[in-house]
């Protein structure tokens, strides 16, 4: 996918890194097909949502990701031990923000400026090596 990439290569960590590219309607369902899978095939991970370089996900779309959410939160409260938020543009705060508030996460999480502050608290949380 040009619009999000899936990581599963450091397991219990998943990195899903989004691009500056804006999805079609058709990418961005197929983006929340992914994340059924991902939530449906693997549990006890740590999720790291790298936006650092999302530009913009329109209003239409950040709408149906909300009530992606809102329909999910069981599989991700049963999947997920915590999901990290790294950005670092202002703009995509308030974009993730609106999402949050349309949809209050099943999880724990924290908001990060750098992936390394992300890693750094999964390490303390778990005492592995990332």
């Amino acid at each position: 996918m040009d619009y999000v990439h899936f990581e599963y290569d450091q397991l219990p960590i998943i990195t899903i890194r989004y691009t500056s590219k804006e999805p079609t309607e058709e990418e961005f369902d197929t983006y929340l097909a992914e994340l059924d899978k991902m939530y449906m095939g693997y549990k006890d991970f740590y999720l790291v949502l790298d936006a650092t370089q999302s530009k913009y996900l329109s209003s239409k779309l950040r709408i149906k990701q909300g009530k992606w959410l809102e329909k999910n939160k069981e599989a991700i409260a049963k999947s997920c031990n915590k999901q990290y938020y790294v950005v670092n543009s202002m703009m995509i705060k308030i974009v993730m923000n609106a999402i949050l508030l349309i949809s209050k996460p099943a999880v724990p999480y924290m908001v990060c400026k750098t992936e390394d502050e992300a890693l750094n608290e999964i390490s303390e949380l778990t005492g592995a090596t990332v």
